[in-house]
């Protein structure tokens, strides 16, 4: 009876996990995995993107895979490292690049010409200038030429059959152009698609139906677009906040000159004041300011009575003391010190009246006036009694 292993045979390219250390470097296990991998469409979109980086400078330079478990993330790896460090050219790859055509020959394709040996740098490019591309299909435009910055070295040396005196180090390309004649020779060249054509995408004009809106201005209604009507809104609310603008402006510049004013009315009023106090504060000044101030304490006194404690007080108080003293009633509070003035003077006088009275009275009580008849008011009849009162003096008696 025949044995199973007689029967079946495994390909040592399937494997449930792969050692990828020992597979690179063991070169018969890694043909055969190369030979027997099948890129997945999640595989061959991974390729495509970290292969981007080999022609784009800019581009990512780290991944992170990440999948369940047998998935094939460490066939992918090892793949990765066969495609990245193997030319296109290389037998031992050749299995790899047959299987991944036989699932996406373009990507298979693009996938290999990065990795192609040879002077010349192959990649896909993709233009999108309708002019450009014109040109291009004329033929006008098929070449091409890198632009780059480079730092040059002096050195002496044969290169290709070619003697050169500077060699270029640090080189940074950084723009492709299109040329009709480019420096690197007639093999720098754009290479079209399989048709050898440009494929262009002609988008027919689609007509829509706008649908118009209704604006009123000045009175007149309009028929408008939406985008129309939309931009009138927004230039109204712009012209009305700049109004707004204007107005809060013209507020804060009345505010602006009231408080100007204020401050030049506190000015004047400080100046009046210190004019004031240097009147006030020379000996003439002091000398006049005491005699009246001993004048007013006089007067009040009058009033007062002498025991009234009035160096407490200023001025307007005693007036006001005088005033309230002579008249109960009065009603001083908030008055000024005119009118202040003005009852002063007017209780002054009350009070002398009243006190000029009292005293006539007091007099009369005390002297009361004899009766006297009209001969002895009489002013001739009087002379006539004086001298009658001379002549009769030395005898003790004179006319009565």
């Amino acid at each position: 009876m025949a044995k199973i292993k007689d029967v079946v045979s495994l390909k040592t390219g399937y494997a449930n996990f792969v050692e990828l250390k020992s597979a690179f470097e063991e070169s018969e296990e890694n043909a055969d995995r190369m030979a027997m991998y099948r890129p997945t469409k999640a595989h061959r979109r991974a390729f495509e993107r970290i292969s981007r980086g080999l022609f784009q400078p800019t581009d990512k330079k780290f991944y992170l895979l990440s999948g369940s478990y047998g998935t094939g993330k460490s066939h992918l790896c090892l793949m990765t490292a066969n495609v990245l460090s193997r030319s296109s050219g290389d037998p031992a790859i050749a299995g790899f690049y047959e299987n991944y055509s036989k699932l996406d020959s373009e990507a298979a394709k693009r996938l290999k010409n990065i990795r192609k040996d040879g002077r010349w740098v192959i990649c896909p490019i993709v233009i999108t200038d309708a002019g450009a591309v014109g040109r291009i299909d004329n033929g006008e435009c098929r070449q091409v030429s890198l632009g780059y910055e480079t730092e040059l070295v002096p050195e002496s040396g044969t290169y290709d059959g070619e003697s050169y005196d500077y060699r270029q180090t640090n080189i940074r390309y950084n723009h492709l152009a299109l040329v009709s004649r480019a420096r690197a020779g007639d093999e720098a060249i754009v290479h079209l698609d399989a048709a050898d054509g440009v494929m262009q995408e002609v988008v027919e004009p689609v007509k829509e139906t706008v649908i118009m809106s209704k604006i009123r201005l000045d009175g007149i209604e309009y028929d408008a677009a939406p985008e129309v009507l939309n931009h009138i809104e927004r230039l109204t609310e712009r012209t009305g906040a700049a109004e707004k603008t204007a107005e809060e402006l013209e507020l804060e510049k009345l505010k602006a000159q009231e408080a100007a004013d204020a401050a030049a009315g506190e000015k004047d009023a400080a100046k009046a004041e210190l004019e004031k106090l240097k009147a006030t504060s020379n000996d003439e000044a002091i000398r006049a300011g005491v005699k009246a101030r001993v004048a007013l304490e006089r007067t009040a006194a009058q009033v007062l009575g002498t025991e009234a404690k009035l160096d407490a007080m200023n001025d307007r108080d005693i007036k006001v003391a005088v005033v309230t003293k002579v008249h109960a009633d009065a009603k001083m509070d908030g008055r000024s010190d005119e009118y202040v003035q003005a009852r002063f003077d007017a209780a002054i006088e009350v009070n002398s009246k009243i006190n000029a009275a009292a005293v006539d009275t007091a007099r009369k009580v005390l002297n009361p006036v004899k009766a006297v008849n009209a001969d002895e008011l009489d002013a001739t009849a009087a002379r006539a009694r004086m001298i009658e009162n001379l002549k009769n003096a030395h005898k003790g008696g004179g006319a009565k």
